[in-house]
């Protein structure tokens, strides 16, 4: 934050000579001020500064209002895990049931993720038009009533139609990490973020778990129907839910943004720095939610590269994850067993997250990740390994411990990148494509003859990850959030013709457009 320069001292005693009395109007404010420009006042003790949204949330800090926050997004963002889980866990169920081919049978995971690819693009561009808390709203709303109707499915038709819903819903999971992240305190954001993430990890367990109660005790649409409980539950708390500061600044609602943070320092029973909140006209003109300027010069060679990396890491996730169910079933007994423990795998992602991802750069975590990613797949390529059942397990839980750190941060790495107005449109493209990932991993999983094989092409894909991370010129750790789009000319951030009064805090701020 930055001092302004005072007006003269006569003006300074104009000024609050008729701010005292209370009965002056704003253009006799105008004339003392010279009649234009920008005017700033400061209070009886010479000091005055200005504050953007990034530099009131971190004086504000992390409290209360956060982890509330980071419970409801991360709930959300779980149902992507939840349903990754789900499908492996019923499809098999379903294809004895109905007496699926082997085309039909893959139709399942198919509707899933054409529903999320559907979900995460729409719904990333309108919450970056009409802002996120509503998106992830009617996402909890859909998907909970979604999930509930897939239950009673009378034929496998409508079992598709309904899972296709639900996948379109789970699309909201980005838009609620999107509002996590404009929450969060520069120099803690990454932690901040794998806490919310953090909840993926909580679906996958809480699937895996309810699967193997459900299945053993219950049947399959106990299990669909009570999978939704999670969402259910912050359903209830969605009238809480803050929208996010950085957005209502692109919007040109300021005054509801200075509400919000205001809230968000009661919240946290603290306050807001002295001073008045910057406003950038600049944003009114920006246009908000259009993927094509996730492409702009600016932004261009760094998206094509982040896309990849994202695709090729989701390709290696989710392979890594197919096959290791496949071997627990082919060389064990209770693949359900097997594969809470694998999904026990990601926890210490987590804890590991949270002592590095803001110490490292974001690119070294990446390397480190993608590196010990390759080496997995390498040992795993051998059946001598894969026969000695502790170590096949001790891989798996490797594996996907470090891809799962990788996608934690490139996710993290999307928020600090792209600015407000396209920040949303970013991770929810990127999160679509990555559904294409989704597919094509289940099917080479489930088709490959010689599990070896598949995981050299599984290696070869997190390689490809490797060399991505490798090319990523710009990093992020500890940068602001911007909110305009960069199309390559110098914006103002204080554009000319505002003036701003510093007044005792018993009287409310001016501010005035000429």
């Amino acid at each position: 934050m930055e001092p302004v320069e005072d007006v003269s001292d006569d003006s300074n005693e104009e000024v609050e000579e008729l701010i005292s009395d209370g009965r002056e109007s704003l253009d006799q404010l105008d004339g003392l001020a010279g009649g234009g420009g920008n005017v700033d006042v400061s209070n009886k003790d010479g000091q005055m500064v200005d504050y953007t949204v990034d530099e009131a949330i971190s004086m504000i800090g992390t409290g209360c209002f956060q982890w509330k926050l980071i419970i409801i997004t991360g709930l959300l963002w779980s149902t992507d895990a939840m349903e990754m889980m789900i499908i492996t866990i019923v499809q098999p169920v379903i294809i004895e049931i109905w007496d699926l081919d082997e085309l039909a049978s893959g139709s399942i995971a198919l509707a899933v993720y054409m529903g999320m690819l559907f979900g995460t693009f729409t719904l990333g561009m309108v919450a970056d038009r009409i802002g996120r808390r509503s998106i992830v709203g009617i996402a909890c709303i859909g998907y909970c009533i979604a999930s509930l109707v897939s239950a009673f499915s009378t034929s496998f038709q409508m079992l598709l139609a309904t899972r296709f819903l639900v996948g379109i819903f789970v699309g909201g999971g980005a838009v609620a990490f999107t509002l996590a992240a404009e929450f969060s305190p520069t120099e803690k954001r990454g932690r901040m973020l794998v806490m919310q993430q953090a909840f993926w990890c909580f679906g996958a367990l809480w699937s895996s778990l309810l699967g193997w109660l459900c299945m053993d005790y219950l049947n399959w649409r106990y299990f669909l129907m009570l999978a939704a409980i999670p969402i259910w539950f912050i359903s209830v708390f969605l009238a809480w839910l803050p929208e996010s500061p950085h957005y209502l600044m692109t919007t040109g609602k300021f005054e509801e943004c200075q509400r919000t943070l205001q809230r968000l320092a009661d919240g946290n029973s603290s306050s807001l720095p002295d001073g008045y909140l910057r406003q950038d006209m600049s944003v009114l003109n920006s246009k908000r939610g259009r993927l094509r300027d996730v492409f702009v010069k600016r932004y261009r060679s760094t998206s094509i590269v982040l896309y990849i990396m994202l695709i090729t890491s989701v390709f290696s996730y989710f392979g890594l994850s197919f096959i290791g169910q496949r071997i627990f079933i082919i060389d064990r007994g209770n693949e359900y067993q097997e594969n809470v423990i694998a999904v026990l795998g990601e926890v210490p992602a987590v804890f590991v997250g949270l002592l590095v991802i803001d110490l490292l750069p974001r690119k070294t975590t990446l390397n480190l990740c993608f590196v010990f990613y390759c080496l997995v797949c390498f040992l795993l390529c051998f059946s001598a390994l894969r026969s000695i059942s502790l170590f096949a397990l001790v891989l798996v839980f490797v594996g996907r411990c470090v891809i799962s750190l990788a996608f934690m941060t490139q996710f993290i790495y999307f928020s600090e990148y792209y600015p407000t107005a396209i920040r949303a449109t970013a991770i929810g493209g990127a999160s679509s494509l990555d559904e294409i990932s989704k597919i094509a991993a289940n099917y080479l999983a489930e088709d490959v003859s010689d599990i070896g094989r598949g995981m050299i092409i599984f290696g070869c894909v997190g390689a490809v990850a490797l060399v991505c991370s490798f090319a990523l010129k710009v990093e992020t750790l500890g940068r602001g959030l911007n909110d305009n789009v960069d199309y390559g000319s110098k914006m103002e951030l204080q554009p000319k013709g505002t003036m701003r009064v510093k007044i005792p805090s018993t009287i409310q701020p001016i501010d005035k457009q000429f």
